[in-house]
């Protein structure tokens, strides 16, 4: 069940943020549209916090070593990596929302 929340939480996170980009890109500066942003911007961090939460118990349980040590330690690399992606993105949402608002 935590996973299945983290990957949803994700894809509502970016999904979130992406519809808000370009409805502002399309329809941006009317009343209406300032206020689907603020509930986008609501929903963008209602997930981001599920994702972190989620992603805390789910680095704190994983114990799989399926592949073998060697794949697993390059496997955590590679998650590594794709967090600090995902956290920059979420700064640049951050920095969006609050541009659009």
């Amino acid at each position: 069940l935590n996973n299945f929340l983290h990957d949803i939480a994700t894809g509502l996170w970016l999904a979130s943020f992406f519809l808000g980009f370009e409805i502002n890109r399309r329809w941006g500066g009317h009343n209406l549209i300032t206020e689907i942003q603020k509930i986008l911007f609501t929903i963008w961090l209602i997930a981001l916090l599920i994702i972190i939460l989620t992603g805390i118990v789910r680095r704190k349980t994983y114990t799989n070593y399926l592949y073998g040590v060697e794949i697993e330690t390059r496997r955590k690399t590679i998650l590594i990596i794709k967090h600090i992606l995902f956290g920059f993105l979420s700064l640049g949402g951050v920095y969006f929302f609050i541009k659009w608002l």
